[in-house]
């Protein structure tokens, strides 16, 4: 198996703040090095997206060296193709089939023309694999459920968006409702919109009192002045377009009719 020998400024120990600082040396196997942080690149394509890195990348972000603070340096190695093939059963094989490699992809001469070529992929079919709900929220847009996402306009002035939280009061216990994570660490992607999750909700509200608060706070929205196009929440911790809050709105009330 193959490892690396990190050496890395140790400032804290389980007492605190060390005196002085010392260097230590650690030696890690190549597939936890991947996982890890130590090249953001990895993080970024194995724990984001869900893909392996063609072997040539691996060994150009190996050779690299370290770029952040978590590492002062480590031994540089090179990968085999044999190396690659067990990496990829611990890294893949593992995952449930959330981390995949694609040989298609290995044209590219480096991390981020691969990156945007798998990217463009992705976007160009988001059924390619499997995508946590932080990636398809970047790279598709809103997740809606049955393969459909809103794509959100860029926002482009945080600090004059339209705070609507007086607006969605109404809505707010059902919108809670649909929340998977806290709003305070996760924003919009704390929500769940897809039909069955809005279908769990109305178990517990019914669908007469969500219908009656969506008539009213679609109303409101719609007659906020034109200039405020950009609108916020603190509840839901997300800045988005007024007709983009508009079209999810309305997706929740399409649901709702198609339950009942």
């Amino acid at each position: 198996m193959i490892s690396l020998q990190l050496k890395k400024t140790q400032t804290h120990d389980w007492k605190g703040v060390l005196p002085t600082p010392k260097q230590v040396e650690e030696t890690i196997s190549l597939h936890q090095f991947m996982r890890s942080l130590y090249v953001e690149e990895f993080w970024d394509a194995i724990g984001r997206l869900g893909v392996m890195p063609p072997l040539h990348i691996v060994n150009q972000l190996i050779a690299r060296g370290p770029q952040n603070d978590r590492a002062d340096e480590w031994t540089p190695v090179e990968v085999s193709e044999a190396e690659f093939l067990f990496l990829q059963q611990q890294l893949c094989d593992g995952s449930g089939g959330y981390c995949i490699e694609d040989r298609s992809l290995w044209g590219c001469a480096d991390y981020t023309s691969w990156r945007e070529a798998l990217v463009a992929k992705i976007r160009a079919n988001p059924s390619y694999k499997g995508l946590s709900r932080a990636v398809q929220h970047a790279l598709l847009g809103i997740p809606l459920g049955q393969g459909r996402w809103l794509e959100r306009r860029e926002v482009t002035n945080y600090r004059r968006a339209r705070d609507v939280d007086p607006i969605l009061h109404p809505l707010r216990k059902f919108l809670m409702s649909l929340s998977h994570c806290l709003p305070d660490c996760c924003g919009i992607e704390a929500f769940a919109f897809d039909p069955e999750m809005i279908e769990a909700s109305c178990e517990k509200f019914g669908r007469i009192e969500p219908m009656h608060a969506l008539d009213k706070v679609l109303i409101d929205l719609e007659n906020l002045e034109l200039k405020h196009t950009e609108v916020c929440s603190q509840f839901m911790n997300c800045t988005m377009h007024r007709d983009d809050l508009l079209a999810l709105l309305r997706h929740i009330e399409t649901t709702l009719c198609e339950v009942g």
